[in-house]
């Protein structure tokens, strides 16, 4: 130990401390001179900010308070499908034709039609109860002449072009069947549908004259044929409480008028009776188109 004390080594770094206590001194005393010199001084004051003059008030607009805003965002509108082109027609597709128009009502072959006229009248074998024929003929343009009271039979068979005309007339064979107590059905043939429909016009039509139809009730909702009206008429029969009751129809098929009706006392005759009759004799004019 002594002799590590007298080497070299020793002394060089005995130096060496010795320095470093040295350096540490002259740092820890300037500092320590630093806080002094620092503290003697007076602190500096910043100069205070310069406040600007107050300017008048200035009389403002109200302000606008701004909407509030919707917090709803708007909904987007759906996107639009694109259109789907339609599938072009080749060349050899046919064109869809046009409904074709109604063609215009042709009269009844009158040539087949006039001389099967007392085919087309109710007949006895078309009812189901016993029905005697009491007249069966042929009505032409003459007897119109002398039968019309109403009107000048020449000159409506001249305006109406009425070409001929058969009439029938049946009463109930048994009187105790409860059935209608008679029937009758007229059919006349006019050389044009205008000609038949003069003939059913208010101008000449006999049930618009004849006193016996006066207090009749008419009816125009009938739909046989063309035109067509119902006719209803009722009377208490003398002496008694029965109700004697008559139900008529007159219709229009193209260029033919047929005149029915129907008598009975209430409840044996009724107006479906006489329908059945019309609608017969219509199927049977059918058959002249």
């Amino acid at each position: 130990m002594r002799k590590f004390a007298h080497s070299s080594a020793f002394k060089f770094f005995t130096l060496m401390m010795a320095l470093v206590v040295f350096s540490a001194c002259a740092f820890l005393n300037g500092a320590k001179q630093a806080v002094e010199n620092s503290a003697d001084q007076p602190a500096v004051e910043e100069p205070a900010a310069e406040q600007p003059a107050a300017e008048e008030p200035v009389d403002q607009p109200p302000a606008v308070e701004e909407p509030a805003e919707d917090t709803n965002p708007p909904m987007e509108e759906p996107a639009q499908e694109e259109p789907v082109e339609e599938a072009v027609l080749t060349a050899t597709t046919e064109p869809t034709p046009e409904p074709a128009e109604a063609a215009p009502a042709e009269p009844l072959d009158t040539a087949r039609l006039l001389p099967a006229l007392n085919m087309i009248v109710l007949r006895p074998e078309d009812i189901k109860n016993d029905y005697t024929l009491v007249n069966d003929r042929e009505v032409d343009n003459d007897r119109i002449v002398t039968q019309m009271d109403w009107a000048d039979g020449r000159q409506y068979n001249a305006i109406t072009g009425r070409l001929n005309g058969w009439n029938t007339y049946m009463e109930r064979a048994n009187p105790n069947d409860y059935a209608p107590i008679s029937y009758r059905t007229k059919v006349e043939v006019y050389e044009t549908i205008e000609g038949a429909a003069k003939a059913m016009s208010p101008d000449w039509l006999f049930i618009y004259y004849q006193e016996e139809f006066a207090n009749a009730s008419v009816d125009d909702s009938c739909t046989i044929g063309d035109d067509c009206i119902y006719l209803y008429k009722e009377e208490v029969v003398p002496g008694t409480e029965d109700v004697r009751v008559e139900f008529h129809i007159i219709y229009r098929y193209r260029n033919v008028v047929v005149y029915a009706f129907v008598i009975g006392f209430e409840g044996e005759a009724v107006q479906d009776h006489l329908v059945e009759v019309a609608d017969l004799l219509l199927s049977r004019l059918e058959q002249y188109q």
